[in-house]
């Protein structure tokens, strides 16, 4: 089931269906923004531009990540907002020395950097995450 949101911005209307979205980021103060699906465009939404859609989105969104689940879904409290993120669409991560692995946010190009020591239980979520994808198991050398 398909989960078409209308998005009414600077006198056009988006039709977005969101379970083509990539990444969601929900900011502490209170800007929520989505990428447009095949597209580097993001859309910002505020509670007052429209609050009925906003919320409707807000609310899908926090829905993704299920605890305890077999999910794609990765929620990552980073760089001052929460990242709900789409790790299945996810086509490469670099690991380094210090325990830091970066990817890119589909559609949107913007590196996410990830270090044990900044966020250990977000870490070793993603580890796990990479090891089940790619059988491949990421070793303190940097070495995949």
């Amino acid at each position: 089931m398909t989960h078409w949101v209308k998005i009414p911005e600077a006198r056009q209307h988006y039709l977005i269906d969101l379970e083509q979205v990539t990444a969601f980021v929900c900011s502490k103060n209170g800007r929520l923004t989505l990428w447009l699906p095949d597209s580097r465009m993001p859309m910002v939404l505020t509670r007052g531009g429209n609050l009925g859609t906003y919320d409707r989105i807000l609310t899908y969104a926090h829905a993704l990540p299920k605890p305890n689940t077999m999910t794609p879904w990765f929620k990552l409290d980073y760089d001052r907002s929460i990242y709900i993120i789409n790790l299945a669409k996810i086509s490469s991560f670099c690991y380094g020395p210090g325990q830091k692995i970066t990817f890119w946010l589909p559609d949107a190009g913007l590196p996410i950097v990830l270090t044990h020591h900044s966020n250990p239980a977000s870490y070793t979520t993603l580890c796990q995450f990479i090891e089940q994808q790619t059988g491949e198991r990421l070793e303190d050398g940097g070495e995949v």
